[in-house]
């Protein structure tokens, strides 16, 4: 009789690790999948909870993660996600990875100088229209005043 509660006290352990192994991976879903960009650029384990994996995918997101990560750094990017509420984590990832790539393309101005060339643009066009509304405007009043001649 001292043998049949160790039975079943080991026929429940190993029916425990077996529920265990299945729970286990029904929890890390990210283990059968490839890593993310950022978890390869780091040369670490990409876990079920990475922040990094749904920003940036193993084929997409390296060159975008690499130029975030050389001008931020990943901590820095990690702490910056975590502040964002997750509905805008999106948004500002794409902000990031804009400033970044600026950044590295132009060390000095990152994307203000993109911003002030199309500011530029924006008044240059802006001064058109006036020119164009204003010839508009003259064409027309000579038009109407030869056509009243005519008659």
């Amino acid at each position: 009789m001292a043998n049949q509660p160790q039975d079943n006290v080991e026929g429940t352990s190993s029916r425990v690790n077996k529920q265990k192994s299945k729970v286990s991976k029904c929890v890390r879903p990210r283990a059968s999948s490839p890593p993310c960009a950022a978890c390869k650029k780091m040369r670490k384990k990409c876990t079920s909870d990475c922040i990094f994996a749904p920003y940036f995918g193993s084929s997409q997101g390296s060159t975008r993660f690499a130029a975030v990560h050389k001008v931020f750094g990943a901590n820095n990017l990690s702490k910056l996600l975590l502040e964002v509420e997750e509905i805008h984590r999106n948004e500002a990832i794409n902000s990031l990875c804009y400033e970044a790539q600026a950044r590295l393309a132009n060390p000095v101005h990152g994307c203000v100088s993109t911003i002030s060339a199309l500011q530029q643009q924006v008044c240059l066009i802006t001064t058109m229209f006036k020119l164009l509304v204003l010839f508009l405007f003259v064409y027309t009043s000579i038009m109407e005043k030869t056509r009243k001649k005519i008659e």
